[in-house]
């Protein structure tokens, strides 16, 4: 079992595990061969109770026990700040910057980690904030939306949030299995039409996230910088069945408004940017070529 990336502000990121992180026991009972659902019922327990994982750290030699108390996790879809440059720590321990480390300009950020029930309000939010700092004296010179290990959601989650960067036009076209097709194209009026944006992306950004992605990239609306993305073309309907089990059917395939179906292919960056820092947080080299293209 590896890590891909704690949840931030989890009891698991307090207690310092970190993106491929090995788990090699829970409780002392190795993981080797364990299914999901597995993994699942052993770490998961009760509120207030304690779980021990024996991992390894990338690229380390010797294991170590983490102990970590369990707590009910309700993690904020939606997350973003504006800052100047020099202020965001995430790009501070990086190597030949110095062309923009220092600059007093400001930028946005908004990471939107999964297209949920409580999005949209967490969205408005976000949103009204980076409009309003656009719109003081000092301005921005753009923002970044990063989706990255974004897992996606609904299609109509991914209209939505198309919209607020789109002034008109087609998002995706659903192709159903009996030939027929929707076509969802912009539905409101977004207040960040204008500004200068850059989408952050990789290989963990999937369905509803790449869906966003394609349409700001084929209506070039902003660059695309990190890595290939899943490649989830398809829609699946849910199908609930006795016992608590479900089965999920695929009925579709979605099209980019280019027409692409990115099944297995994924969208690939306008610059990549491959991260080998994953678990340094003041390395984050994909952030950092955004940002750079904001202030070119």
């Amino acid at each position: 079992m590896i890590v891909q990336s704690p949840l931030r502000g989890s009891p698991a990121e307090r207690a310092g595990l970190l993106p491929l992180d090995w788990i090699v026991k829970v409780n002392d009972e190795e993981t080797f061969g364990w299914t999901i659902a597995q993994a699942v019922s052993k770490i998961r327990g009760p509120k207030g109770t304690t779980v021990t994982l024996t991992i390894v750290h990338e690229k380390a030699e010797k294991t170590n026990d983490v102990s970590i108390i369990r707590e009910e996790i309700i993690i904020p879809s939606v997350e973003s700040w504006v800052k100047s440059v020099s202020e965001v720590k995430e790009i501070s321990g990086l190597s030949g910057l110095s062309s923009i480390l220092f600059s007093p300009k400001r930028v946005g950020y908004i990471a939107l980690s999964r297209f949920g029930d409580r999005t949209n309000e967490e969205w408005q939010k976000a949103v009204s904030d980076i409009s309003k700092a656009e719109k003081t004296n000092s301005g921005l010179a753009g923002f970044v939306f990063d989706l990255r290990n974004n897992p996606g959601g609904y299609l109509e989650g991914a209209v939505f949030i198309a919209s607020e960067f789109l002034k008109s036009g087609v998002v995706v076209t659903q192709v159903n299995s009996d030939g027929t097709k929707d076509t969802m194209s912009i539905n409101r009026k977004g207040q960040l039409t204008t500004i200068p944006m850059v989408v952050l992306i990789n290989q963990g950004s999937a369905s509803a996230a790449e869906i966003v992605a394609g349409a700001l990239k084929d209506h070039k609306r902003a660059k695309i910088v990190g890595e290939t993305s899943f490649g989830k073309g398809s829609v699946q309907s849910p199908q609930e069945l006795t016992g608590g089990s479900s089965v999920h059917i695929t009925t579709g395939k979605w099209l980019l408004p280019n027409g692409d179906w990115i099944n297995k292919k994924g969208i690939t960056p306008d610059v990549e940017v491959k991260m080998d820092n994953l678990s340094i947080a003041t390395q984050d080299a994909q952030l950092a070529r955004a940002i750079e293209l904001l202030l070119q």
